[in-house]
């Protein structure tokens, strides 16, 4: 009845890989941070050491789950308790130390409830009833199912509620209930295609199909194992789509459909050998081996049993297919009439299934063993601490008595001396009365001196305040001038300028219409001037809030922004795929990225066509951008100077601009707390790095 537990646990071996990361990097980080940790801290620290090393290394997420208990246990909190208890459970658990592992959840369901801690209790009720399933005690896991269903539909938590569902209906289907167990499996799995929890929905399709199956009722159960097929290939995982043909192979062989039973088994051990799953490649050998001699081709099935045999040897620790396989092979030699191997098979099938035995005993003393040990032990230290906590008292309660005779003592010795001291007492109380008020004169003296240079330091500061309001004041009227009062006698000029070339250019001479090219040129020169002065000066004084950018979307609103320039320039501009989500100004980050490609755009190589790299990336600390370009470059004495405001390093009749654009740049990155750098050689092309910090982010 443990066959549907196994598949689970065989699962749940073969996904996890695909879908699970290394986490040594971050177990490393933990055991870094140790020696700086306290308290509570510390106790986090070990306990999800504890949960890291469980299957990697046994004795070390033992010892660190000891470790973590030692310190709620030092702290008094139940509810560290609970987790501590909760982790060395789930040690126990997948040791196959059961009785160990209900003992380590019975307790953390008690430290639990004891806590008032209502997640707490749900959790290790939970673990305690998988445990009791594990282990065979499927009443006292109904309990537990029961209890936790109950919590979870009373709250609302649909995904809780689907798993737990299912694990009741695998116990009705253990208890012989078939038509309670799909009431429960198809209500999980309603739940699972509301919420599309892909896993959850296959499990639940899965755990139907097995539950039609043993009722005979085969049509159906084929209809829900080829569902949860659909969803495995749409997951991809090689893993679960081996199973489920597996499980469509054995159903086309109960309906005498050997033909595609065949079919389904070959392809799904086909998928096995190419996924490198030896564990599915044996057991769908061995089913192949059973099909053939259920249709009498007696020498196929005996040259795949000899191979599931093969492979079954070369698998560690897992006897118990050797066990089924050597079964099957003596009956196939004695229908075959080759008693002599049958015997010898038989044998061996005997001899496995008395060390299997033995082994199972063995291991089951040793958890025995080591359960009244470590009972024995607790006993010994509660006694242990009940007898020291005793002492304490005693200790305490002796000296409470010595103190209060010594206090009773001194005090009629006090009484016993008052009257002949009343008047000294008195004298000296009134000289230490006039010595203290001498003393607070002299502090209240120092408080006024230290009040008044206060008061003085305070009105500097509102000085200051009031300077910085001004200078605030005069950056808003320069920007305001700047978008306005400047722009509109410079726009009067020009097109009075244009005015005079398009009424009076025939009357000018060769010089005179040069002169007013030259001007119509340096009025637009003075209006892009204004335009980035005026950019420049909004940086930093935006009402829009810090957001989350993705900058592949912002890297494609830059791209159609600059079109004009990459057509007429014949550009690439190169994204790097996936890049991930920063956090800051969007308006500033949009012209922080135009102001970079469009450099890059603007001083490129004579007659090549501008190539444009665009890329980021993010660690634990920092976002950082760089954009990288194949242009004319910038010489190593220049690039200190190519951040100041009006600095230019190119003829202007060779290439246009205000000497304004990476002065903004920076001043957008240093609003964001960050810093921008250069790398660039002469003729070679630029690089510009923008690094921002994350904190930035998580402290606004």
């Amino acid at each position: 009845m443990r066959v549907p537990v196994l598949f689970f646990l065989l699962a749940c071996l073969f996904i996890a890989p695909l879908l699970g990361a290394d986490p040594q990097d971050y177990a490393d980080s933990l055991l870094a941070s140790l020696p700086g940790t306290k308290g509570e801290e510390r106790f986090e620290t070990f306990h999800r050491l504890s949960e890291l090393y469980q299957k990697k290394d046994q004795d070390m997420a033992l010892a660190f789950g000891d470790s973590s208990f030692a310190i709620a246990k030092s702290l008094e909190r139940n509810d560290l308790l609970a987790r501590s208890y909760n982790t060395i459970g789930k040690f126990y658990h997948l040791n196959g130390k059961y009785l160990l592992a209900s003992k380590k959840f019975q307790d953390a369901l008690e430290y639990a409830t004891i806590a008032n801690d209502e997640k707490l209790v749900l959790l290790a009720t939970n673990a305690l009833g998988i445990s009791h399933l594990v282990a065979g005690n499927y009443d006292e896991a109904f309990k537990q199912f029961t209890e936790v269903e109950k919590s979870f539909r009373a709250s609302g938590q649909e995904m809780q509620l689907a798993s737990t569902l299912l694990n009741i209906g695998s116990l009705y289907k253990i208890k012989g209930e078939p038509i309670k167990a799909i009431e429960c499996l198809v209500e999980a799995l309603n739940i699972a295609e509301s919420l599309s929890r892909q896993e959850l929905t296959l499990k639940c399709l899965s755990g139907l199909g097995k539950i039609h199956e043993a009722m005979g009722q085969y049509e159906e159960a084929l209809t829900y194992q080829k569902r949860a097929l659909e969803i495995g290939e749409e997951q991809g995982y090689p893993g679960l789509i081996i199973s489920c043909k597996l499980n469509i192979g054995q159903l086309y062989q109960q309906m005498e459909d050997y033909g595609s039973a065949e079919v389904w088994l070959s392809e799904a051990l086909n998928l096995a050998k190419e996924s490198d799953i030896p564990i599915l490649a044996q057991t769908l050998t061995h089913a192949l081996g059973k099909l053939a001699w259920k249709r009498n081709n007696h020498w196929d099935a005996l040259q795949l049993l000899e191979a599931a045999e093969i492979m079954a040897e070369k698998l560690d620790n897992i006897s118990s297919l050797l066990m089924i396989v050597a079964k099957d092979l003596s009956g196939l030699h004695q229908e075959m009439g080759n008693y002599p191997k049958a015997l010898a098979y038989f044998r061996r099938y005997h001899d496995l299934m008395i060390a299997q035995s033995e082994e199972l005993n063995s291991s089951r003393m040793q958890e025995l063993e080591l359960a009244f040990s470590l009972s024995q032990r607790e006993r010994e230290i509660e006694e242990l601490n009940k007898a020291r906590l005793l002492s304490r008292y005693r200790t305490m309660g002796l000296l409470l008595v010595i103190s209060f005779s010594i206090i009773a003592l001194l005090a009629l010795y006090q009484r016993y001396r008052e009257r002949q001291r009343s008047y000294a007492v008195l004298d000296d109380q009134h000289i230490k009365i006039q010595y203290q008020n001498k003393i607070l004169q002299e502090q209240n003296q120092e408080i006024e001196e230290k009040n008044l240079l206060l008061a003085q330091k305070t009105k500097e500061i509102h000085k200051q305040n009031d300077a910085l309001q001004l200078v605030n004041q005069e950056l808003t009227h320069f920007a305001r001038a700047a978008s306005h009062d400047l722009r509109e006698p410079l726009r009067a000029i020009k097109n009075y300028m244009d005015l005079l070339g398009s009424q009076y250019e025939r009357k000018f001479d060769t010089r005179a219409r040069e002169f007013l090219s030259m001007a119509s040129a340096g009025a637009v020169r003075m209006e892009d001037l204004l335009n980035d002065l005026y950019q420049h000066a909004r940086v930093g004084r935006s009402k829009e809030d810090f957001q989350l950018i993705d900058l592949n979307q912002m890297i494609k609103e830059v791209e159609l922004d600059l079109r004009m320039t990459i057509e007429e320039k014949g550009a690439s501009l190169i994204a790097e795929e996936n890049m991930p989500v920063a956090f800051g100004i969007r308006t500033e980050i949009r012209m922080l990225l135009q102001n970079l490609v469009g450099n890059a755009l603007k001083f490129s190589q004579p007659g090549l066509a501008p190539k444009v790299l665009v890329s980021a990336s993010e660690n634990s600390q920092h976002w950082v951008l760089e954009v990288k370009d194949q242009g004319i470059g910038i010489a190593p004495e220049n690039q200190e100077l190519i951040f100041g405001i009006f600095e230019r390093l190119n003829p202007r009749d060779e290439y246009e601009g205000s000497g304004v654009g990476l002065a903004t740049c920076q001043k957008i990155v240093q609003h964001h707390q960050g810093v921008i750098k250069v790398d660039s050689k002469l003729g070679f092309g630029t690089t510009f790095t923008v690094i921002i910090p994350k904190e930035l982010g998580q402290h606004r």
